[in-house]
């Protein structure tokens, strides 16, 4: 038989009652003078017993005092592991332990609702012979409240049977069928066989049904057998294939370039995963606004894939400005058209202008050239940097290839030609450089600027062959690494750790490119001290960088509110002549910052001080920039 449980509970009320007034007139032929009505003996009894009646509702309504012990429930019966847990935290009343009473019939009535919500819960589980009884505020203790529960017998899964109201090929019921992760032997919980229902849709819309749904669920409970018989209809509508998508929204960005992000090949039965991913595909480009995948029934012929898309600005203008005592104040201005020539080319022109560096570049990224995922980039830049290390004025050209390795995982190999006029305080040189650098990111970080969880582990290796009056070859290793935590959500506070070693082997210190050294100190360095100031020095107290570089820091990141945090930091490090670094002879810095967070990112102000200054080191170092440091 089919069994049915009620999810509602009934209310009863009683009208209020009113007496009819006695008439006041006197009865025809009585003697005139004082009205003394007759009482009837029903009215003189009802006076009699109304102060025992208030007794005993008094009695009934009484609060319970605190010292009483207040409310306490108790769950009497044997029950499975587990249950009684679960039966405590959908009690209302389990949730005032200890709290006072407000009346015996309030405790009375809440306990009848725990005792139906028991009743239904175990029901959903498989206990469809459970009962339920409660005694409240009886004994020496009035706030007690007693659950006897005695689930009965799990109800388990006798059949499972799934009707269709169409066509369906075996082989794809087969695969319904072991989707579903419910079997004959299983516990009857209603929670599994409606988690079941909704699975059978996606299944049949991963292979080939685009438009099915699930009809009315039968579930025939068999109290004699213990058992439950599953019966679901299914609506899997027409079968579809699919093909190249209808694009609805178009203005500049080309039909032929989005085919290239298409999943699947033409004529394969339709797959809402890979319709999914083909729309993920789509929003990643930035090119939309808004994107919208799904197959759509034509006025004649086959149903239809059809994109709808609405294009965002192509072009942009953005500014941004840094300060730093050592450094000077800087800024970069950036044009950037995301859709140059309407296949997702970017292409950015970048003019900085700062006290050590000048330079315009141009930069032009070809994306999924060739291959699905693969960047085609190349970079012109005309560069002068002016520092107290060392001065240089020259040209880079660059070109080469990223691709997605994994994940999280990005391999880059590029070319780059360095053309330079570099004069220091030992030499004054132009150099030829040609490069072949090999990189590799895994970055797991949750945010680009303002990261609170994973990491970023980064490896570049870099070949140079460097031709000045003689060729000289070296090479070059660099290996950065950060870490974010945050302990709980509940806790506004990041913790995060960074770490920087750089190597260079074949050549000597002097033979290596002033421009292509390892210098430490500074913004993005170790805060604290004076840019490019932390290592090697001429002999006459010019920064002469080193062949070799080790750094970590550390911070401690502290919101205290939507709008503001404090971050104090340290970083150490130090550069060397070897060509590879040593643990030893590290320079310390240590600060306190200050971050406004805004919709693009956090607005930084550090302020820090060298923890072993030498001669000439500032007491402090101030830096102003956006993001965080790390």
């Amino acid at each position: 038989m089919t069994a049915r449980i009620p999810l509602f509970l009934a209310r009863t009320g009683r009208r209020p009652f009113a007496p009819s007034r006695p008439s006041m007139a006197p009865a025809a032929g009585a003697a005139t003078g004082l009205y003394r009505p007759a009482v009837p003996a029903a009215c003189v009894a009802v006076l009699l017993l109304l102060p025992v009646l208030v007794a005993v509702l008094l009695m009934w309504a009484v609060p319970v005092r605190a010292d009483d012990g207040g409310i306490e429930v108790i769950l009497a019966g044997t029950l499975p592991n587990g249950l009684r847990a679960r039966l405590l935290s959908l009690s209302a009343l389990s949730g005032d332990d200890g709290e006072p009473v407000v009346s015996r019939s309030a405790l009375s009535l809440r306990a009848e609702g725990d005792r139906d919500m028991f009743v239904r819960f175990l029901r959903s589980e498989g206990y469809y012979r459970a009962s339920v009884s409660v005694q409240a505020g009886t004994g020496r203790h009035p706030g007690q409240v007693v659950f006897t529960v005695d689930p009965g017998s799990v109800y388990r899964i006798a059949d499972v049977t799934l009707a269709y109201d169409g066509t369906v090929d075996v082989t794809v019921q087969d695969r319904v069928l072991d989707g579903l992760r419910l079997a004959a032997g299983m516990p009857a919980r209603a929670g599994d066989i409606v988690a079941a229902e909704a699975r059978v849709p996606r299944v049949l819309m991963r292979n080939g049904f685009p438009h099915a749904r699930m009809g009315v669920r039968d579930v025939v409970v068999d109290h004699a057998t213990e058992t439950a018989s599953v019966r679901l209809r299914v609506e899997p509508g027409a079968a579809v294939t699919l093909g190249r998508p209808r694009y609805d929204g178009l203005v500049s960005v080309r039909a032929s370039y989005l085919d290239r992000l298409i999943p699947w090949r033409d004529g394969e039965i339709y797959d809402q995963d890979k319709v999914d991913l083909f729309e993920r595909r789509l929003s990643r480009t930035g090119l939309f606004r808004l994107v919208a995948v799904s197959m759509e029934p034509p006025a004649d012929g086959p149903p239809v894939l059809l994109a709808r898309l609405e294009e965002t600005r192509h072009r942009s203008l953005s500014l941004s400005a840094g300060f730093a005592t050592s450094e000077g104040i800087g800024g970069d201005v950036v044009w950037e058209h995301s859709n140059w020539r309407g296949r997702g080319e970017t292409l950015t022109l970048t003019a900085r202008g700062a006290e050590i560096r000048q330079s315009v570049t141009a930069a032009l990224r070809l994306p999924h050239f060739q291959r699905f995922g693969q960047i085609f980039f190349t970079t012109v830049s005309l560069n002068r940097d002016d520092t107290d290390a060392f001065t240089a004025e020259g040209v880079e050209l660059r070109a080469g290839l990223e691709r997605p390795i994994g994940r999280d995982l990005t391999g880059a190999v590029a070319l780059e030609v360095d053309i330079n006029d570099i004069r220091d305080s030992e030499s004054d040189q132009s150099f030829e450089l040609l490069a072949l650098p090999l990189s590799v990111m895994w970055d797991t970080a949750d945010d680009l600027l303002n990261p609170e969880k994973g990491w970023r582990l980064g490896v570049k290796a870099t070949p140079f062959i460097a031709r000045d009056t003689d060729s000289t070859t070296f090479y070059r290793a660099q290996m950065t690494a950060s870490a974010y935590y945050t302990p709980a959500d509940c806790l506004p506070l990041t913790v995060a750790l960074r770490a920087r070693a750089g190597a260079t082997y074949g050549a000597e210190t002097n033979e290596i490119p002033a421009n292509r050294r390892f210098f430490g100190g500074g913004g993005g360095s170790i805060r604290g001290f004076n840019f490019q100031e932390v290592g090697p020095v001429s002999d006459d107290g010019t920064p002469r960088g080193g062949r070799s570089i080790l750094e970590v820091g550390a911070e401690l990141r502290w919101r205290l509110s939507d709008t503001v945090g404090v971050v104090p930091f340290v970083e150490g490090g130090n550069v060397y002549d070897t060509a590879s670094p040593r643990l030893s002879g590290f320079r310390w810095g240590a600060g306190l910052g200050l971050r406004y967070y805004t919709s693009f990112g956090p607005l930084r102000f550090d302020i820090a001080t060298p923890l072993d200054p030498a001669g000439g080191d500032p007491a402090v170092q101030v830096y102003i920039g956006i993001g965080q440091a790390f």
